[in-house]
Formats: C-alpha cells, structure tokens, sequence
C-alpha cells in the first residue's frame, strides 16, 4: 500500500494497519543496523576526549537501558496494526454484503417488472396531479393563472416527494429498499419501502400536496386510486403490502373532521386491501418529521 488512505474509513483502517506492521518490523532494525559505538575499542576510546567519551556512556547506557523497550514497541505496533486492518476488513465485508443484498433485492426488483420512472414520466406525473387538483375549478382563473399556478405548484411537489424520500432513507435505509417514483405493473407509485424479506410488509406512500386548499373529492380519489394501486402491488409482486396516504397542506387547510370523514370513506371503500393509514402535516414540518412518528404511520413499534 502506497499510502494512507482518507477516502473511505474502512480503506483507512487497513491502510494504516498495513503502515503500523510495516513500522513494527522497521523499528528492531532500524535499531539494530545502528552501531552505536559499539564497535570501538577501550583504547580507541581512551584516546577520545573526555567530553566525548562521556558522551559515549551516556550513550551506550541508554541503549542497554531502552533496547529490551524495543521489542515490547514492535510488538504493541503490530497487534494493533493487525487490529487495525482486520476490523477494516471485517466492515468492508460487512458494507460489501450489505451491497451485494441491495444487488440481489435490485435483480429481484427486475424480475417483478419494477420499472424506475424516467425524469420527464416525473414532470408528467406531477402535471398530472395538478391536473387533477384544479379539475372543476378553472372557471374562475384565466389560463395565464393557470399556467402560473402550474409552473409553482410542479417544482414543490417534487420537492415534498423529495423531501420525504430523503426522510425514509435516512431512518429505514438498513431495513428497507426505497424505491421512489417507480412503476410496477400498471400503476405507477410515489415511494415504496420494499422490505428485504419477500415475507414482510411493504408499504406503499401517497403523496399529496395542496399548496392552498384542499380538495375532499380530490382526496378520496386518492384513496381509491392507493386502493387499487396496492391491490395491484400485491397480485403484480405476489407480496404483502401496506397503503399509506400523507398529505402535505399549509396551515389551516386540514381539519380533524375532514380526517375522520376520510377515514370513514376509506372503511366503506377499501374492503377488498388492508385499511389504509394516514399522515397529515404541513408544508414547513415536513423536514422536521421524526422516525417515530413515520413508524406510528405504519403501526410499527
């Protein structure tokens, strides 16, 4: 190994494992190699002055005192170099199973027909969510608005999606696969969390945003649309799964009636999936949300 390496911490460890093995073999001889006078005479010595014949005890008396110290040094230096590089390998083998899982789970991915959504199917599914959050309600804008409404309302959309991936894979990154804006048999989902054992739950996220005011209608179109999507899941993928619908409003624009009003709909409607769960938060707590309260969305304890 040429040198240190500061790129990875496990690539680290090793390489400086590696340099203090090196060095506790280098130091004995290192050591050793050194004369240190003691290949002179008594009576080239005696010939030497006196300051530098002091030296020459003082000298030869520190090396008879340090060098059973040396032996003891290397050894310490080659356990914890050895130390070193072997819990860097241990981690790489650790981080490069944890690779290989993700790999096995990305090829079975495949064969499931998952199928990650192009940027340009992205801005078209985001349009369409505009679409479909001002159907009924262009009489009173003109196409200006329209357009300009449009043009705000794409990009923070994305950003939630965004925002709320990064949350999912920053607190289940370990425990599942996210999968975000892909499309599985013919539906195409905002978030997954797919869990790496076939016989656990995955949990399928909906994500709405209303920028000014929500649309009941609107709302349980979605619940029905997250039914038949898991529905879909579950036949398409032969895998057990979980709705999950989170709505993302500003201030004031979601009450606990409309909530429990949901929540009756969904009872009525979603008989043939397991009853969906519901988070709603606005728009400035999104990046606040906690893994506790992501967990209670998905009754985990």
């Amino acid at each position: 190994m040429e040198k240190i390496e500061y790129s990875d911490l496990n690539k680290f460890l090793v390489s400086i494992g590696v340099t203090l093995i090196i060095v506790a073999f280098l130091l004995p001889w290192l050591y050793l190699r050194e004369p240190f006078d003691l290949t002179l005479t008594q009576d080239q010595i005696s010939k030497l002055t006196q300051d530098a014949q002091a030296i020459i005890t003082i000298r030869q008396s520190f090396i008879l005192k340090t060098i059973s110290y040396v032996r003891f040094a290397s050894l310490g230096l080659f356990i914890a170099g050895l130390i070193s590089v072997v819990i860097g390998l241990w981690r790489w083998i650790k981080k490069q199973q944890d690779l290989d899982e993700r790999e096995r789970i990305i090829t079975a991915t495949h064969k499931h027909n998952y199928k990650k959504l192009t940027d340009d199917e992205i801005t078209q599914k985001a349009q369409n969510e505009y679409r479909t959050l001002i159907k009924g309600k262009v009489q009173n804008r003109t196409l200006k608005q329209v357009e300009a409404e449009k043009e705000d309302f794409i990009p923070k959309y994305l950003q939630v999606e965004r925002i709320f991936f990064e949350l999912l894979l920053k607190f289940f990154y370990s425990d599942f696969s996210i999968l975000s804006n892909y499309k599985v048999g013919k539906f195409e989902y905002d978030i997954i969390l797919k869990a790496r054992e076939p016989e656990d739950i995955d949990y399928i996220f909906e994500i709405k945003y209303y920028p000014s005011e929500y649309s009941k209608s609107n709302l349980q179109a979605a619940v029905l649309r997250l039914g038949k999507a898991t529905k879909s899941y579950i036949e398409t993928t032969g895998r057990n799964a979980k709705p999950l619908l989170v709505v993302v409003t500003h201030r004031g624009e979601f009450e606990e009636i409309e909530r429990e009003e949901l929540r009756v709909f969904s009872s009525e409607n979603l008989t043939d999936v397991r009853r969906y769960n519901m988070l709603t938060l606005y728009f400035d707590q999104l990046e606040l949300l906690t893994k506790k309260r992501i967990l209670d969305l998905m009754n985990i304890q």
